[in-house]
């Protein structure tokens, strides 16, 4: 698996795992055990995009954290 799994963001849409559109939150929680589960763990790279909801985001952080993930990276900006 990659170094580095981006998960992308967006208002209205589904969270992308490296581009790939996941299919709710049980999917998002079991790639992420997955990814956890390896050995060094991957970087997580978390990019909202601007009019990505708030409570979202927050949710996919809270669900990171719970997993236990260390390295993780909130990515902000103009897309």
């Amino acid at each position: 698996m990659n170094d580095t799994v981006n998960l992308e963001i967006e208002h209205g849409q589904p969270i992308r795992w490296n581009g790939e559109a996941l299919r709710d939150r049980a999917e998002l929680k079991t790639r992420l055990e997955e990814a956890a589960a390896q050995c060094p763990a991957p970087s997580l790279h978390i990019l909202p995009s601007n009019n990505a909801d708030y409570a979202a985001t927050v949710d996919v952080l809270s669900l990171c954290q719970e997993i236990g993930f260390h390295h993780l990276g909130l990515i902000v900006g103009d897309k």
